[in-house]
């Protein structure tokens, strides 16, 4: 199981270096950067304050 995982993430690995060049670290930085906003985008204000999460 373990193993599988790692292949598939060295071989997604490989193709994005193929694809991206030399972008790949800032394209996959900012990826995740904007997943991370809309996940926090998504969760109400309220929900936020009550469990103590920190807003930006």
């Amino acid at each position: 199981m373990i193993r599988k995982l790692l292949l598939s993430v060295l071989a997604v690995s490989i193709v994005a270096g193929l694809l991206l060049g030399s972008n790949m670290t800032s394209d996959v930085t900012i990826c995740c950067e904007r997943v991370t906003q809309s996940v926090e985008g998504s969760v109400s204000m309220k929900f936020q304050i009550d469990c103590g999460f920190r807003v930006v």
